[in-house]
């Protein structure tokens, strides 16, 4: 008796291993799964970006074309009601227009003539609408049209808006009278183009597996956080001075993903980042985009598995 228990005593000592070497095998499986699920959840996440600072350009770009075409559409002045006229009209390109929060037209000095709002009218723009002679020759070579990041804008209830401005001149049809001289600008709140990239992940998230928990920062090209899906900090952060991986890439130009600590949460996150495209017409507005998600989250259903 004591012979079969001696001949079969390993017996154990096998099933151990063998339970061992499978739960090793599992294990490593798994591991590369998680791998290959966050390359595959990294790239998802870079194309979102990607999306988005596309959507972003060609919005953009079309307000760039809109100015120098509703310039030219101004009705010729007079010496009565000029004002009066060009308000009407700026009213009418807004309604045909609603992305517009504002528009209106200065004088050389930047004092606002006529506007879609007529509570600025007499206000003045400060210096942002002058960066041209007013024959539309640039002063530093750079295009007659100007575009502009206004953290807090005078003219909208300090909200945040980017602007665009040319310069413009309007005949006159009075004898004795003189042609005008002065600017036309643009106004758009940054919360229509946070509206805009709210839909765009909502669709992304349709087609691919980030349907929750995404985040997104939209960047300055020195790295200021202008729009984001979290409260927003009343002063623009700083991403790259504060040393995040994903702003620092994004701002060099450069697109990808890379996993990092969330300054706020201080957790693990997966980043997907991209920039503007080098568009010279809106060298100002070269934005970069982060889009994020939580490891944990992106990990998930690998994860539930190795509990059970």
């Amino acid at each position: 008796m004591k012979q079969t228990f001696d001949r079969y005593g390993w017996l154990p000592l096998l099933v151990v291993v063998m339970i061992v070497a499978v739960g090793g095998i599992i294990m490593f499986g798994l591991s590369e799964l998680e791998d290959t699920l966050t390359d595959r959840t990294g790239r998802d996440l870079q194309w979102a970006a990607m999306e988005i600072a596309e959507k972003l350009d060609l919005l953009l770009f079309e307000r760039y074309g809109d100015i120098q075409i509703l310039s030219d559409s101004f009705p010729e002045g007079g010496t009565e009601q000029r004002e009066a006229r060009w308000a009407q009209h700026l009213k009418r390109v807004q309604e045909a227009y609603p992305i517009y929060a504002w528009i209106g037209l200065l004088d050389k000095t930047g004092r606002v003539m006529a506007a879609t709002d007529p509570d600025t009218i007499g206000r003045a723009a400060g210096s942002m609408a002058r960066g041209t002679q007013l024959d539309g020759t640039p002063l530093d070579g750079t295009p007659p049209i100007m575009v502009h990041e206004i953290p807090h804008d005078d003219l909208l209830k300090e909200q945040q808006t980017v602007g665009f401005s040319i310069p413009v001149t309007i005949p006159s049809l009075s004898e004795g009278s003189n042609s005008f001289h002065g600017y036309m600008m643009t106004r758009i709140k940054l919360s229509e183009l946070d509206a805009m990239v709210t839909r765009t992940l909502r669709d992304i998230g349709a087609k691919t597996d980030l349907r929750k928990g995404l985040e997104y920062q939209i960047l300055t090209r020195q790295g200021l956080v202008i729009i984001e899906s979290l409260r927003q900090e009343r002063k623009a952060t700083d991403l790259v001075a504060l040393g995040l991986e994903s702003a620092r890439q994004v701002i060099a130009g450069r697109s990808g993903f890379v996993l990092e600590r969330h300054l706020r949460r201080d957790i693990s996150v997966l980043t997907g980042y991209a920039p503007m495209p080098a568009r010279k017409e809106l060298a100002a507005l070269r934005w970069g985009i982060l889009v994020r998600i939580d490891q944990d989250a992106s990990l998930a259903p690998v994860r539930s598995v190795v509990r059970t």
